[in-house]
């Protein structure tokens, strides 16, 4: 008769764990999908509106003047951060800038990390298509991008950078490929 009662007491035990196990995986599926689904529903969001939303990449420009080219650029570097946008992949994004000697430099880092190869897909197609738009006060300037590797000007751009932005970003971070420094050309 022990032996009875114990077994029936093992399985209500063992159904109540199988059940609240069940109940647990089911929440957290749940979560991850809901996570997973709004990350999607931002995304999607992002890349149907005009321009970047702060850190979420974004669409194409569809609003600003088009304005010809201009030969002092020191007002950029009033900004913190400028829109640019490239054309492949046809998206914009959130830009740290700087002006040094009246070139316009743009700068992105952890390339070499292993969720920037998720998100950081831009820098690479500049190899192909050079061409970008930068949007600044609702002024949108063609331009091209140059990644910069070997410029007399690097110490100068990454210490403007590391001023401005509270970085410690070394030429090192270039040499090895950990970030990369374009430079922005008018077309």
């Amino acid at each position: 008769m022990h032996s009875r009662f114990r077994k029936a007491i093992f399985c209500k035990l063992r159904d109540k764990v199988i059940v609240t196990m069940s109940r647990t995986l089911i929440f957290f599926l749940t979560l991850v999908s809901t996570i997973l689904l709004g990350f999607g529903v931002v995304k999607y969001a992002a890349r149907s509106s005009d321009g970047p939303l702060e850190v979420i990449s974004g669409g194409p420009f569809q609003t600003g003047q088009l304005v010809e080219s201009t030969t002092n650029w020191s007002f950029v570097d009033q900004h913190m951060t400028i829109e640019m946008q490239t054309m492949s992949p046809s998206t914009s994004r959130t830009m740290w800038v700087v002006v040094v000697d009246n070139r316009v430099f743009v700068i992105t880092s952890y390339m070499k990390s292993r969720i920037a190869r998720l998100w950081k897909k831009w820098p690479h197609g500049i190899k192909d298509d050079p061409r970008a738009l930068i949007r600044i006060d609702g002024k949108i300037y063609p331009m091209q991008l140059s990644r910069i590797q070997k410029d007399d000007a690097i110490n100068a751009v990454l210490l403007r950078f590391n001023q401005k932005y509270n970085r410690q970003i070394k030429a090192a971070d270039l040499e090895k490929g950990a970030s990369w420094l374009f430079e922005l050309r008018p077309a």
